[in-house]
């Protein structure tokens, strides 16, 4: 089996490490810190059940989302679940829908398992929203998944419940399961949770991003009943056995502050997102669509004559240690993706040297 290349993850392990700075070229907020956590980890209990994910994250994510524990499956990360629900879910030759643009390892893996893929393409003009009337076009009879991401990666927009409710509808009457990676969901204001709407749809999140708990590697599923659940647990299985039960107490404890960590990720995107939005008003030919609360953004921009954003990113990576995320990356030249939740330093000095290689400006970071 070829595995098709990613090209953000190709994009960041090529170049991260030579970078000074990679602020705005990141997707999540700053680590929380070891020392917060307020037991000791050494004491760690390794010996919970965790074949069908841990217990203790299985009765936070049932306490949260209010479904039973066997429409609960761990995985590891959100990564993996993408993974999953394209390969238990749908044939080879089968079709999908799928937004574009969108999270890098998902057409990648359906390019992988050579499904068929029928585009669903969320426009900058029309601020990166669902348009139902498309989406019923492109959703025909025998579709076994239609991929979404809210808020938008990359560009941060919400999907309210009218649009997610009628894409629910729309995926359903073809056959179809709604997926809807939703890492970002909580950084937004009354977005709700596709698990909330009833009908055949998987809810995907994790550590990563808002929680600032990435190495936990611990994301999860919600799957519409316990028959589909199972079915991606068999997956599951085969891929990789059992999760972590070191990473799943961390994770666990941190669903039961989950308010505390939304305020947290919420107060440090507040602080860099005045950054990025003055820098987009003031940076010529800059237009963005603001995003709904999320550390992510993706602007156009006017690039100086002769220039991809590809060549501008690495000329400011190697004379400035500057890493950005090009929309090459997304299959959007012209765009940069822009993160709000590196330490607002950072992020003020990568903006100053990206705005000045707009502007034709000497950078000073």
């Amino acid at each position: 089996m070829d595995f098709a290349p990613f090209p953000l993850l190709d994009w960041i392990g090529e170049h991260a490490p030579r970078a000074k700075n990679a602020a705005i070229a990141t997707s999540g907020v700053v680590e929380f810190p070891l020392d917060a956590i307020p037991f000791d980890l050494k004491k760690v209990d390794l010996q919970v059940a965790n074949l069908d994910g841990d217990i203790r994250l299985v009765g936070e994510l049932t306490r949260i989302y209010g479904a039973e524990p066997d429409r609960m499956l761990e995985t590891v990360g959100a990564s993996e679940a993408n993974f999953l629900a394209m390969a238990a879910l749908a044939d080879r030759g089968e079709r999908i829908v799928l937004e574009t643009p969108t999270y890098g390892s998902l057409p990648s893996i359906a390019a992988s398992l050579k499904l068929k893929v029928a585009p669903l393409v969320r426009d900058f003009h029309r601020g990166f929203g669902v348009d139902l009337e498309e989406l019923k076009k492109v959703t025909t009879k025998g579709t076994k998944l239609v991929v979404l991401t809210n808020l938008h990666n990359p560009s941060g927009t919400a999907l309210q419940k009218p649009t997610l409710k009628g894409a629910l509808d729309i995926a359903n009457d073809a056959g179809a399961v709604l997926y809807v990676d939703e890492i970002f969901r909580d950084f937004g204001d009354g977005i709700p949770s596709v698990a909330d709407l009833g009908g055949r749809a998987i809810a995907v999140s994790s550590m990563s991003k808002l929680y600032g708990l990435g190495w936990t590697r611990i994301g999860w599923m919600i799957a519409p009943d316990a028959k589909t659940a199972l079915r991606l647990r068999r997956a599951r299985r085969l891929v990789a056995g059992a999760g972590s039960t070191f990473g799943g107490a961390v994770a666990a404890w941190a669903l039961k502050e989950q308010s505390k960590f939304i305020a947290r990720a919420k107060a440090i995107v507040a602080d860099n997102y005045s950054l990025v939005r003055s820098w987009a008003e003031d940076t010529p030919g800059v237009n963005l669509v603001p995003p709904d609360g999320g550390p992510i953004c993706f602007p156009a921009v006017r690039l100086p004559k002769g220039r991809t954003a590809i060549d501008l990113a690495l000329r400011l990576l190697s004379r400035h240690g500057i890493l950005t995320t090009p929309g090459e990356v997304f299959g959007r030249p012209g765009h940069f993706r822009v993160g709000s939740g590196g330490k607002p330093a950072d992020t003020a000095a990568a903006l100053a040297v990206l705005g000045a290689a707009l502007s034709g400006r000497p950078a000073r970071p």
